[in-house]
């Protein structure tokens, strides 16, 4: 995972991170920021994977900037006709930054040289981190034992002939590219209060959540890397099903806003330059197209190394 953080960092860091530097500025100093998730993997029909982590400030009550979602995009994009103007305005008025991800189909391109034996390798390399993290910070040392267990557990689960080595990789780059878009937060912006809110969807809730743990650890990891004082940082994991409602998302119209990224991009073929509906078409050229609020990386191999580079979708 090392390995392809490096590529993406080395991306970013070229235009991307001008972009966002220049959303920050463009706002008021705001210390609340959530960072909502939606992903399309393993769709046979369509031909990218593709997962979006979006940033929103809370410049606003959550019901207010709900209501105001809702008005716009009253559902997500898979039971909408039609895109409304005011929708797509919406994503170019500089309250909201998108980082979205192309992995090629079913994540072979950036995953498929990670073998079993190289995640297992990895979790007992983690272990042996929390080990130490046991000794250093005594006062969290119950924590980390129960994440170390639950290590273990998934290390003995993927002994079985039913273990489903796919869900694991993509557990284990959701939450890395959530714990980057977190640290990115936190070094160019100042923040203390960082929320994940994620589609549900079986990355989430498989091997006992523990796509939350990583998340916690791979943000921690790289906030230590660059020296960032990430002690006051809060660091906030919701509940898909709270409210109690399993059919429903509590903060379901936040998620539209990476719904209607993802959705377009996994359906867009780029090599035909063509997608399949009308409002595909809309978000592409009246959404996508020329916003520096996006920033699309797309990651894949050559010849056994990990690439990375950012697509660009200009209208002519």
């Amino acid at each position: 995972m090392n390995r392809i953080l490096a590529v993406i960092e080395e991306t970013v860091n070229k235009t991307t991170i001008n972009d966002f530097r220049q959303y920050l500025s463009g706002l008021p100093t705001y210390s609340k920021w959530v960072i909502c998730s939606d992903y399309c993997i393993d769709d046979p029909n369509k031909p990218n994977d593709t997962a979006t982590f979006t940033i929103i400030p809370y410049y606003d009550d959550f019901n207010n900037i709900q209501t105001k979602i809702s008005d716009i995009a009253p559902t997500d994009i898979k039971n909408t006709r039609s895109i409304r103007q005011d929708f797509l305005n919406y994503h170019k008025s500089g309250k909201i930054f998108h980082f979205a991800y192309i992995f090629g189909k079913r994540c072979n391109h950036v995953l498929k040289n990670h073998a079993k034996e190289d995640i297992v390798s990895y979790l007992n390399e983690t272990i042996k981190m929390l080990e130490k993290w046991k000794i250093n910070t005594p006062c969290n040392k119950d924590y980390f034992e129960k994440i170390i267990k639950k290590i273990k557990a998934l290390i003995q689960e993927s002994n079985k002939k039913s273990f489903n080595q796919n869900l694991l990789k993509k557990i284990m780059i959701s939450n890395l590219l959530a714990a980057y878009t977190a640290y990115l937060l936190s070094k160019e912006t100042k923040v203390e209060i960082i929320g994940w809110f994620s589609d549900r969807d079986e990355i989430i809730s498989s091997f006992q959540r523990i796509v939350f743990d990583f998340f916690h650890m791979n943000y921690h990891c790289l906030c230590d890397r660059d020296k960032i004082d990430d002690s006051k940082i809060k660091l906030v994991i919701t509940d898909p099903t709270q409210n109690g409602n399993k059919n429903k998302l509590w903060y379901d119209e936040l998620n539209r806003l990476p719904d209607f990224i993802t959705g377009t991009l996994s359906d867009f073929d780029f090599t035909k330059n063509i997608v399949s509906k009308a409002k595909f078409s809309t978000m592409l050229e009246g959404c996508i197209a020329d916003n520096d609020k996006i920033s699309i990386l797309k990651l894949y191999l050559v010849s056994g190394a990990f690439k990375c580079e950012r697509v660009m979708v200009n209208n002519i």
